[in-house]
């Protein structure tokens, strides 16, 4: 697991949920120098362009559906950690984001259980699929 000596900078949470962003900044805030929040695509786009985060953690909801083409447009300057929060346990939508270039998919009802696994992981060995999503009946390893 992440400890204090493998701290990470920057992370950005994109999230309109004002509760669940109070909890985020619980669990994110000692794995983070920094912890940047916004709400909405545009700011998102703008702020990470501008902050330059080591990770994106980004809710599908939030994202309106732009995440596919959003995490290319992330990826083209920077390569920052991207991990996507879906209520969508379907394995064609964690496969889409994944084939996107999203390093994790974690489900937001496994959030709290998961999330900082999912960071560890993807620190480590590179991609993460929340447990609750069967990735292998599409051909994909997760």
């Amino acid at each position: 697991m992440i400890d204090s000596a493998t701290q990470t900078e920057s992370v950005l949470l994109a999230e309109r949920n004002e509760f669940v962003v109070g909890g985020l900044r619980e669990l994110l805030g000692g794995l983070f120098e920094k912890v940047f929040v916004v709400s909405d695509v545009r700011s998102l786009q703008d702020a990470a362009a501008r902050l330059r985060p080591n990770v994106i953690v980004m809710d599908l909801a939030t994202v309106d559906g732009a995440a596919p083409g959003l995490i290319r447009q992330l990826r083209v300057d920077a390569r920052p950690i991207v991990i996507v929060l879906t209520q969508h346990d379907a394995p064609n939508v964690a496969k889409t984001l994944l084939d996107a270039g999203a390093d994790g998919v974690v489900l937001k009802h496994r959030l709290a259980i998961e999330l900082l696994t999912a960071i560890d992981t993807v620190l480590e060995h590179g991609r993460y699929v929340s447990s609750g999503i069967a990735l292998k009946s599409l051909g994909s390893e997760g």
